[in-house]
């Protein structure tokens, strides 16, 4: 690194770690229904996690209401509102308006959850970047003192990947 490369610390002391942690667990707990709703899982069982997004899950191929395809849905359940005698029994016209409401109240958030993601995600990237070049000086600086004994095997099942992904 040169001496005009900023370091990246993103340390953070444990009480903001901990206060991280507990507001992520209020979103969850108010989004858990969301966050299960594919699952089948009994409560009973022990061996489930206590948070909802560190239980095991399947996604379902991604379809999502957008474009055409949200303004045919929301136009179609207008017109059944407006005609209520052609609801036939059962056909569930009532809850994919609340389902529609639920979309319209959700979206936002989870645009707002998807940008943290991605920040985040961006950040352990930089982190991880700047973790190689640090080992990879260190290990450097270790060999030309030989004292990189039993580095050896590590970083060669390091290197190939490393510049698969380059």
């Amino acid at each position: 690194m040169n001496e005009d490369d900023q370091r990246l610390s993103l340390t953070m002391s444990l009480r903001k770690l901990r206060a991280i942690d507990e507001a992520m667990d209020v979103v969850e707990s108010h989004l858990e229904r969301l966050l299960t709703v594919d699952e089948e899982c009994d409560e009973d069982d022990e061996e489930l996690p206590g948070r909802p997004t560190l239980r095991s899950f399947q996604p379902m191929p991604e379809t999502r209401l957008q474009g055409d395809a949200e303004r045919f849905c929301r136009e179609t359940l207008m017109r059944l509102v407006l005609n209520p005698q052609l609801d036939a029994e059962g056909m569930g016209v009532a809850d994919a308006g609340e389902m529609l409401r639920a979309l319209d109240q959700l979206r936002p958030r989870l645009e707002r959850l998807q940008r943290l993601g991605d920040r985040a995600s961006h950040a352990h990237s930089a982190l991880s970047e700047s973790l190689m070049t640090a080992a990879t000086l260190g290990y450097a600086l270790l060999e030309s003192a030989d004292r990189h004994e039993g580095l050896e095997r590590l970083r060669a099942a390091w290197q190939p990947r490393r510049r698969r992904n380059r």
